[in-house]
């Protein structure tokens, strides 16, 4: 042993014993011995006992300045102990790394708001939640092998290097295993298989969800070999998260055995508007999630490529809506159940290729947009289980069925010569309802022609979209009629908002006539097509009151007026059974526009017989002409004048706009 060590251990000693009453144990004189040393401590075997020691006898040691000056670099150095009381280092600075191992700690540690160096906590087993709002390390923290019974809590921790949890076992039963929501960490967050310092593996194991909402990390955020047993609900939350590097949820290959050690999650990887500097790998990942979704990542930007290949496995759906991918999307080899890419995104390729359907796979790309299509025949989706609509790609291109070794080793498949009619039964696959939407039609005609300049072959799939819509909108007979009835009511149900409304809008100018006109120009100039409203509404109104007239057989053959209609003996000629039929609203539609002619209108006339023309008012001679024949006469001059003053209306409207 160097003398300088020997010097700061009899100092540490000594000064302990000041400060101390009991005096220190001898366990706690071994961890004085081992902090002063600048030579490395002897570990001993993870079987041997773990004396007790103090929580205040640590506290003073790491925060104490006239003993940190005895303590070498590296640091405290607790091996094989046990912590049985709160380790309390709220709001202190601690000013030399910790390091522990080997050790048990039955209570919590509470680092909330503390200044402290590196902290090591390895291969030891944690009871009690490790509460660390807020902490401030100079230096990285590292929890490699050990187990956490408790919630590691970490909102808002500034770490200037990595958070390391290569092996660790978190066994949180319910709620959180670790919270690091806001932290701002400088280097890589592992939480993944790794090696022990004897180069054994060590799997990465989690049963509660990992929080990093918000959080900012430098580097990489690694998940490879991880399982995370979540049994319901979200296995890693990492909303609105910025990471420097790439996310791995990806196979871990054993070095020392050359087995792959895949990625598990039971509950959902949440990535909803994170920021991935690089790419995300999931390749060989397992999504086995019983309810809800698999991986979400909406709204998600991510630099480079996102793979799911590789044997990915997926039970669950994968969400990327309105996400952004500066490369490529490669699901090659991938067992997928729903895929949802609708707004997504995507500077390269879409690779669909080798996918092993899993008897509900879907495949949704409504609004995607991309560079490149590439798949092939095998890995398309059962009949409406594809979705196209607003897809728009560059090129489209169809592979040979890849073999396993290609999959395995990540190149693409001999392309296939493009043929037209396959990519026609490729539209088809869409559901019913869908199938007649023109967009995808239209993107794959303007493709053959603009991109492949196959002119022959954009007019094949225009000819088979008007086929197809031919096809889809012949309708049985009933269904026809239910379409009609349908669409009727819909248009009376228009035409009563609409006339509400313009009613609501014009009623407090109706107060004043002058202006009344120049209300009803301006609405026509803004479209004449308004005017439509008005000669509709004449149209019923008319109707209405022709077909009471001919209900009570009001309405009479003008044949009957004429010369010869009358006999010799002065009665009245009857009338041919193949007389036109008085028709309401063909009566109406003849007087209320000026240009319509079809005979109904000199073939039937009200009747002026007496019974017809008695006033409904006998006691009101003013009112002697409010009878049924005048009311029918009345409403005839009324639709001869309104028609014309509607015509006049729309012309000048029509002419006005023209000459703007």
């Amino acid at each position: 042993m160097p003398l300088i060590d020997k010097i700061h251990e009899e100092k540490l000693i000594e000064l302990a014993k000041t400060r101390f009453d009991p005096p220190p144990t001898e366990a706690e004189e071994k961890i004085l011995r081992d902090s002063a040393s600048s030579l490395n401590p002897n570990i001993t075997a993870t079987n041997a006992p773990r004396p007790t020691i103090r929580s205040e006898f640590v506290r003073w040691l790491v925060t104490d300045p006239e003993a940190a000056k005895y303590i070498d670099p590296k640091g405290l150095r607790a091996i094989g102990i046990t912590l049985l009381d709160t380790f309390d280092l709220r709001n202190c600075r601690v000013i030399v790394p910790l390091h522990f191992q080997h050790c048990t700690i039955k209570s919590e540690i509470d680092f909330r708001s503390a200044e402290t160096k590196s902290i090591n906590l390895l291969d030891s087993s944690f009871d009690g939640i490790i509460r660390a709002d807020r902490i401030n390390i100079d230096g990285p923290l590292f929890l490699r092998g050990s187990i956490f019974f408790g919630e590691i809590r970490l909102p808002g921790a500034q770490i200037k290097g990595s958070l390391d949890c290569l092996g660790a076992k978190l066994k949180v039963t319910q709620g959180n295993a670790i919270t690091a929501d806001r932290a701002k960490i400088g280097g890589f967050v592992y939480l993944q298989q790794g090696y022990d310092l004897k180069g054994m593996l060590q799997g990465f194991e989690s049963s509660g969800t990992i929080r990093l909402l918000g959080a900012k990390i430098k580097g990489d955020l690694s998940c490879s070999g991880a399982k995370l047993r979540v049994k319901e609900g979200i296995a890693l939350y990492a909303d609105g998260a910025e990471i420097g590097g790439s996310v791995f949820l990806n196979v871990f290959l054993d070095t020392n055995s050359g087995q792959r050690r895949e990625f598990e999650s039971a509950g959902t990887i949440r990535l909803l508007g994170a920021r991935i500097k690089i790419g995300l790998d999931c390749s060989g990942a397992r999504l086995e999630v019983k309810e809800g979704d698999a991986l979400s990542a909406d709204g998600a930007e991510i630099g480079g490529n996102v793979s799911l290949t590789k044997g990915f496995t997926s039970v669950g759906t994968i969400i990327l809506r309105s996400a952004r991918i500066g490369g490529d999307l490669r699901f090659y080899g991938a067992e997928v159940d729903e895929v949802n890419c609708m707004n997504l995104r995507i500077s390269g390729d879409l690779l669909w290729m080798g996918i092993r359907k899993s008897g509900k796979t879907i495949l949704r790309l409504t609004g995607a947009v991309l560079k490149n299509l590439r798949e092939d025949r095998t890995s398309w989706p059962d009949a409406d289980n594809l979705v196209l609509d607003g897809l728009v790609y560059e090129e489209i291109f169809l592979h040979e069925q890849p073999s396993e070794e290609e999959v395995k080793s990540g190149i693409l498949s001999e392309q296939r010569k493009l043929n037209v009619m396959e990519r026609i039964d490729w539209l088809m696959l869409q559901p019913y309802k869908r199938r007649i939407e023109p967009q995808p039609w239209m993107q794959l005609s303007k493709t053959l022609m603009e991109t492949r300049g196959d002119r022959k072959g954009a007019k094949r799939v225009v000819f088979k979209y008007r086929a197809l819509l031919a096809k889809e909108k012949t309708f049985h007979p009933l269904d026809w009629l239910l379409e009609l009835l349908s669409r009727l009511t819909k248009v009376v149900i228009e035409c009563i908002v609409h006339l509400k409304a313009t009613f609501q809008r014009v009623w407090p100018y109706l107060r004043h006539p002058n202006r009344s006109l120049a209300i009803a120009f301006a609405w026509l100039e803004e479209n004449p097509l308004h005017i439509g409203w008005s000669i509709l509404l004449t149209l019923l109104l008319g109707t209405s009151i022709f077909i009471w007239g001919g209900s009570n057989h009001a309405m009479i053959e003008t044949v009957r007026y004429q010369p010869n209609a009358i006999k010799d003996n002065g009665e009245i000629k009857p009338v041919s059974p193949q007389y036109p039929k008085f028709q309401p609203f063909i009566y109406t539609l003849e007087n209320a526009v000026p240009l319509i002619k079809l005979g109904m209108d000199d073939k039937w006339t009200p009747d002026p017989s007496p019974e017809f023309c008695r006033a409904w008012f006998p006691r009101l001679p003013w009112l002697y002409f409010v009878s049924t024949y005048g009311t029918l006469v009345l409403t005839r001059w009324a639709l001869i004048v309104g028609g014309w003053v509607q015509a006049t209306v729309l012309a000048a409207a029509l002419a006005d706009r023209f000459k703007k």
